[in-house]
């Protein structure tokens, strides 16, 4: 019996699905795979203030730490600054445009991270972290390296 519910209707709730999964799997990995690799810090980047994502304390600065799972850190670390100063003009769950072929970047509504997936298993995220220094961030052992 065939279904009388249109192609495209199922076509969009599957892609939605996919879109909003691979998102939420991104989010949760970055924040607690052993694979994450913390790449450095971008100091002086746009100013922000939000929630920490490990600990929801209530961050404000303008220094930001680039991670990274499945993309090598040089390329992540080289695309950040041009992505934050998109990341300061764009409007929450906004697109950022890097001319990267293949990436969807984000800017999050949580008003401190950025983000850019390749894959579900490779992308790059950069928070803003305030005063965290990158062994503080170490030592929180949510994040690999």
């Amino acid at each position: 019996m065939k279904s009388k519910i249109p192609a495209l209707t199922v076509a969009t709730v599957c892609l939605a699905v996919v879109l909003c999964g691979q998102a939420a799997a991104t989010t949760a990995k970055m924040q607690v795979s052993p694979q994450t690799l913390i790449c450095g810090q971008v100091k002086h980047g746009p100013s922000a203030t939000g929630p920490f994502p490990l600990t929801q304390k209530i961050l404000k600065g303008t220094t930001w730490t680039v991670f990274s799972d499945g993309i090598p850190c040089s390329f992540a670390m080289a695309k950040t600054p041009v992505l934050l100063k998109q990341w300061a003009k764009a409007k929450p769950a906004g697109d950022l445009r890097p001319g990267m072929p293949g990436y969807d970047c984000t800017r999050d509504t949580t008003g401190v991270i950025g983000r850019c997936i390749k894959t579900a298993t490779k992308s790059f995220e950069f928070w803003m972290t305030g005063q965290y220094t990158l062994a503080q961030l170490k030592a929180l052992k949510y994040i690999g390296h």
